[in-house]
């Protein structure tokens, strides 16, 4: 049987403190956030959007701009050019369709480019404070896996249809920065299972080295 409220009720002690990984104030801000983070650390997505935001203040600037303005902006991430194009359709969209408020349901965020159902979700959760879904990152998608909650280490999809069925819905919104959290101290590539809060309810799924 999955000790699913044992595992959280350890994982809340641990991590009692919620954590923002990403530095926004607005729902535009969230959204270009989190499209730069697509294979980037927060902390270097951090790193370039006060300079962003300070000459694309809002999705209109946003909108208007080439994409090479904004791609010589952000040029120290991954995937500059890509991910210059797809903000700049995001926002053009947001002007044209919806009067440049960022739309407030997953089936209009994800016609927007470069947002996907991960990203939809986590823009309404922290921007709009609607829990419509898990926010499947890696972190969900090993920490999970590991414990035997869900059948794939790699799809996010598949993931966040197992995780619905198993967890409180009042646990969703938090689970994925306890994920993160655990993810990023103990349940790391290699964990750290000798010194793991959860590891009498682990099924250590995939593990081959741990220390």
């Amino acid at each position: 049987m999955i000790a699913v409220t044992q595992v959280l009720q350890a994982l809340h002690r641990t991590y009692p403190k919620k954590k923002r990984y990403l530095t926004v104030t607005t729902p535009y801000q969230l959204l270009v956030s989190t499209i730069l983070s697509a294979q980037v650390r927060d902390e270097m997505v951090n790193a370039i959007t006060p300079a962003f935001f300070d000459k694309f203040p809002t999705v209109t600037a946003c909108a208007r701009a080439r994409v090479s303005t904004i791609q010589e902006v952000i040029k120290s991430i991954s995937y500059p050019h890509m991910k210059a194009k797809r903000i700049k359709g995001a926002c053009q969209k947001i002007v044209r369709e919806y009067g440049g408020i960022v739309p407030q349901t997953v089936q209009e965020l994800m016609l927007l480019p470069g947002v996907g159902e991960k990203t939809a979700h986590a823009i309404l959760q922290h921007a709009f404070g609607k829990v419509t879904g898990i926010v499947v990152d890696t972190h969900v998608l090993r920490v999970s896996f590991r414990l035997g909650w869900t059948s794939s280490p790699t799809n996010a999809k598949k993931t966040q249809h197992e995780l619905r069925d198993i967890l409180p819905k009042k646990e969703w919104a938090c689970f994925t920065g306890l994920c993160k959290q655990h993810g990023r101290a103990l349940c790391t590539r290699v964990p750290t299972c000798s010194n793991c809060p959860v590891v009498s309810w682990c099924k250590r799924r995939g593990v081959k080295k741990s220390k």
